[in-house]
């Protein structure tokens, strides 16, 4: 499966191609915080999606978002 993009790892990309930036300047902003914030929304999101019909959900939910996004 190809793995996709999330969007805070796009707007990332995007801030430091349009202004030039590099990752150091990105500092300020506490990337790993809002990165792991976006994984527990989209392993939530997974499980209420499927929590009515899937067993062990946020097992599941991690491992849909490890396969779809990387393990970041």
């Amino acid at each position: 499966m190809e793995q996709k993009q999330t969007a805070v790892d796009w707007i990332i990309d995007k801030i430091i191609e349009n202004n030039n930036m590099s990752e150091i300047y990105l500092s300020i902003f506490d990337v790993a915080e809002a990165k792991e914030m976006e994984k527990e929304q989209i392993i939530d999101a997974y499980k209420e999606g499927c929590g009515d019909w899937i067993s062990n959900d946020k097992i599941k939910g991690a491992q849909y978002y490890n396969e779809t996004y990387g393990s970041k």
